[in-house]
């Protein structure tokens, strides 16, 4: 079983070679990419379908993701048309010196003193995308892009599959075996696979990938994949995951999709509503480290949706009482998106991102291991505009699913959880699969996320810095009136560094107070 991909190439109508893994590649040929958001919209437009519901992503950042994946820079032409003096708009302030910034490979160090290899991340990777409920043409195209690009890969909670790494195998043959799989990969030198991008391996409280058949954590299992050279850092899934005490969506298994989960394909899965391997804010802090241990010193961390604040700060407290800081913080916000949640929770239930940031922002600060725990925003964030923003308010990094499906062709038809997707991406449809060629989508995906790095560079120069690590909040205005707009710190109230340290009640800021005298490091979740 040779885990070396094959590749074949073919000729654009511009005299550029389409590297492909299909054998034709006719729309790209005919000039139908450069010119779909024109091409499509006009004849989808009066349709039924089209008009039927409200785009979670408005129709300007679907054709401009849409132009960048293609390729070509968007460009506004007599200028905005955005109401600038609208309550709620935030701008840039520009510096009087723009200064040349020539690196604009940005990274930024995940990895606290507890690890032994820490990670450089992009500012700007790819959240989580679970294989099973999107195709695995897109997941190896996600990973084609994320080794050009340089940025990450995030897995999602349905396990690591050969498709994570790029590798197109067919695991439906009755001779496949995840873990058989997993052994040839990693006796195969790093070398002699150049093309395996970075991943970052989501794991729920199904424990998928790494569970024995009764659903119990497996170390050993966890230990053989994690310390893989392609796995770069871990992340444990504690809110915003499959529904609790539901059964696992059974058609959607496939015998080679029930390998990768461990799962039996006759047997009713059932997710628990929690973590079976730590229950209260000790316990997490605990689990965290272990699992950091058994994965040779990488950084592992957390992705939530802000929640109940004294549950947040007792799991705060734990790191700092046990010394055992967790690594990066990835906050989910309440506009983040899924493959089909119910009406009632989408958009309804959680924490805005923008107010999670602050808040998670001001609390590690406030207990002096800001420095040590690296924030990672996700939700809506899908161009520069929005990665300045988010970074402006305290995150480290930013991540976007939707912004990459997007690129990849994703017209929000938004019935991703009928596997029926035309465009190839959320289906296990092998016919409809092959519409997706992964070595063209992996160019758009790398196409739309260089240019909007490239944005990166431009804002910040307008704004007189050289990284995206020098961002502050007074470097964004906000506007509160028609009449003033003024700097985030002064929207937002930011704690001082350690002053949630002190052992003077009445001087902990008073709007964390009754949350930190509630918090508790031994209460369950």
């Amino acid at each position: 079983m040779s885990l070396l991909p094959e590749k074949t190439e073919h000729m654009g109508s511009d005299g550029t070679v389409l590297k492909s893994g299909n054998r034709s590649s006719v729309l790209a040929r005919s000039g139908y990419w450069s010119n779909r958001p024109v091409f499509e919209k006009t004849l989808l437009r009066d349709t039924t379908s089209y008009q039927s519901r409200p785009k979670p992503i408005s129709e300007e950042i679907w054709n401009l993701i849409t132009r960048r994946s293609d390729g070509l820079k968007d460009l506004e032409v007599l200028g905005s048309a955005t109401d600038v003096y609208a309550v709620g708009y935030e701008s840039l302030i520009p510096a009087y010196v723009n200064p040349e910034i020539k690196n604009t490979a940005y990274r930024v160090t995940i990895g606290s003193k507890k690890c032994k290899k820490p990670y450089e991340a992009s500012i700007f990777n790819c959240s989580a995308l679970s294989y099973g409920p999107l195709s695995k043409n897109f997941i190896m195209a996600i990973n084609k892009a994320a080794s050009k690009g340089e940025f990450y890969q995030n897995t999602g909670e349905a396990g690591i599959s050969p498709y994570h790494f790029g590798i197109d195998l067919d695991i439906e043959d009755p001779d496949f075996e995840i873990d058989r799989f997993i052994e040839d990969l990693s006796e195969i030198p790093i070398d002699m696979l150049p093309q395996i991008g970075d991943i970052v391996w989501e794991i729920g409280n199904g424990y998928f990938g790494c569970r024995t058949k009764t659903g119990e954590f497996d170390p050993v299992k966890f230990q053989k994949i994690a310390q893989l050279p392609y796995v770069k850092m871990i992340e444990v899934k504690i809110s915003q995951g499959m529904a609790p005490n539901k059964d696992l969506p059974m058609p959607s298994l496939t015998t080679g999709f029930a390998k990768i989960l461990n799962v039996d394909l006759d047997t009713r899965v059932k997710l628990s509503p929690g973590h079976s391997e730590f229950s209260t804010p000790k316990e997490l802090v605990e689990f965290i480290d272990k699992l950091r241990t058994l994965s040779g010193g990488k950084p592992v961390g957390i992705k939530m949706s802000l929640g109940r604040k004294h549950e947040f700060l007792a799991i705060c407290k734990a790191m700092v009482k046990l010394g055992l800081p967790i690594d990066f913080i990835t906050l989910d916000g309440m506009e983040a998106g899924t493959s089909g949640s119910a009406r009632g929770v989408a958009g309804f239930c959680g924490v805005a991102l923008d107010d999670a940031i602050v808040y998670v922002h001001n609390v590690l600060s406030g207990l002096n291991i800001r420095e040590q725990v690296k924030i990672i925003a996700s939700g809506r964030v899908f161009t520069e505009r929005e990665i300045i923003l988010k970074l402006a308010r305290g995150a480290d990094i930013c991540a976007t699913a939707r912004g990459i499906m997007v690129a990849a062709g994703c017209e929000q038809q938004r019935d991703c959880y009928k596997g029926t997707c035309a465009k190839g991406i959320a289906t296990q449809d092998k016919t409809l699969q092959n519409r997706l060629d992964p070595f063209l989508t992996a160019e758009r995906i790398y196409s739309y996320h260089e240019i909007t790095m490239r944005e990166v560079t431009e804002l910040l120069s307008i704004a007189g810095l050289t990284h995206p690590s020098q961002l502050r909040p007074h470097h964004v205005y906000k506007r509160i009136s028609y009449t003033e707009a003024v700097p985030l710190d002064n929207v937002y109230d930011y704690i001082k560094p350690g002053q949630l340290m002190s052992k003077i009640n009445w001087r902990l800021p008073k709007q964390y107070r009754k949350d930190w005298f509630r918090a508790d490091i031994h209460t369950a979740f």
